[in-house]
């Protein structure tokens, strides 16, 4: 019998008012604009971001695997499209 007496107020809120209407979902917040791309381990150091590796902590630069080692990156000229004429 307790567990019917009990019913009622478990139907109540916080503030002792009867709910009204189905219970919503739980809302999960996630940005539409997070980059789900990984990273690519075992490249040089210089290949990473130094903002973003400085954030990194000592598990996550382990993950990383960043070589010590520097790699000359070259500089690309932008390609100019010869005129057909």
């Amino acid at each position: 019998m307790h567990a019917v007496d009990s019913y009622e107020q478990d139907c109540l809120d916080d503030v002792g008012r009867q709910h009204q209407g189905n219970s919503s979902y739980k809302r999960v917040f996630i940005s539409k604009n997070a980059d789900k791309r990984r990273y690519m381990s075992g490249l040089p150091r210089n290949f990473y971001d130094d903002v973003w590796y400085k954030e990194l902590d000592e598990a996550e630069k382990s993950l990383v695997n960043a070589e010590d080692r520097f790699v000359n990156i070259p500089k690309l000229t932008p390609y100019v499209r010869q005129s057909s004429t």
